[in-house]
């Protein structure tokens, strides 16, 4: 639910969007799968990619991560591992190509 509510604001309202996925990523809802924390982190990067801070979610992700030992997280540390920086780099090879 929360990763189709990231999607369906991406354009209209990014910052939602952004908040949206952030929780789904974070281990907030039910049920939720590996698949859905990749889906979210995927809509975040996008978010932040429109709101021209992808750096600061890079970052953002990546200290969320590294700094919790709750299940929780090690279940999203695991769904995310080699996804966190991959994001940014391929952001970063289209925004070299444009220059």
């Amino acid at each position: 639910m929360l990763t189709r509510v990231a999607r369906d604001y991406l354009d209209t309202e990014p910052v939602f969007a952004l908040g949206s996925a952030m929780a789904l990523s974070q281990g907030w809802g039910y049920e939720v799968t590996s698949a859905d924390v990749v889906e979210a982190y995927d809509r975040a990067m996008d978010a932040a990619t429109r709101l021209n801070k992808i750096d600061d979610m890079s970052d953002q992700v990546r200290q969320l991560v590294e700094s919790n030992e709750s299940a929780s997280m090690q279940f999203v540390r695991q769904a995310l591992q080699g996804r966190v920086g991959t994001h940014s780099l391929s952001v970063n090879e289209v925004h070299a190509s444009k220059s």
